[in-house]
């Protein structure tokens, strides 16, 4: 019998190390890119202030002024926020800047988002993200951005109750 039999020989047991370094140290940058926003963008928004007014037409607009933040390690091109939805039509996106904007890792921007009302009884009730196109080297991604402290109230509830008379 030979006692080497079954073993790899010197070149393949290089290439076995070589293979588990390799899938070690890919491991280890996923666990620092993951949370830290490398893969997937880490953004939060939040309500900081709001206007609302019904216009001679009668129709109804409000607009909410969000503070976006990056909880990320990496820093993030914003290519567009906000959408419209059921009841409601976003009719401008204010921001002192241009989009794409760059915001830095742990930085934050605040948009104002103009939005009408469309149907009172169609408006969702409860959480509802905002949307954040994030251009990254790999492609544009949208991420939902919510409200860390969603479970007070959603970030469109107070102007919408003023302007429909009703209770979200």
């Amino acid at each position: 019998m030979d006692p080497d039999a079954g073993r790899l020989s010197l070149r393949g047991r290089r290439w076995a190390v070589m293979v588990v370094a390799g899938l070690v140290a890919v491991g280890m940058l996923g666990i620092w890119a993951w949370p830290g926003g490398g893969l997937v963008p880490r953004l939060t928004v939040s309500g900081v202030g709001s206007w609302q007014r019904t216009a001679e037409d009668g129709s109804r607009e409000f607009a909410i002024e969000l503070r976006v933040d990056n909880e990320g390690r990496v820093a993030q091109t914003v290519e567009a926020i906000g959408r419209s939805g059921p009841g409601l039509r976003l009719q401008e996106v204010e921001y002192e800047g241009v989009f794409p904007h760059e915001l830095g890792a742990r930085g934050r921007m605040l948009v104002t988002l103009v939005y009408s009302i469309t149907d009172c009884s169609a408006v969702p009730v409860g959480a509802w993200p905002v949307p954040v196109r994030v251009g990254s080297w790999w492609g544009g991604v949208t991420v939902e951005a919510e409200d860390p402290r969603a479970d007070i109230e959603a970030w469109y509830a107070s102007p919408v109750e003023q302007l429909c008379g009703e209770e979200l």
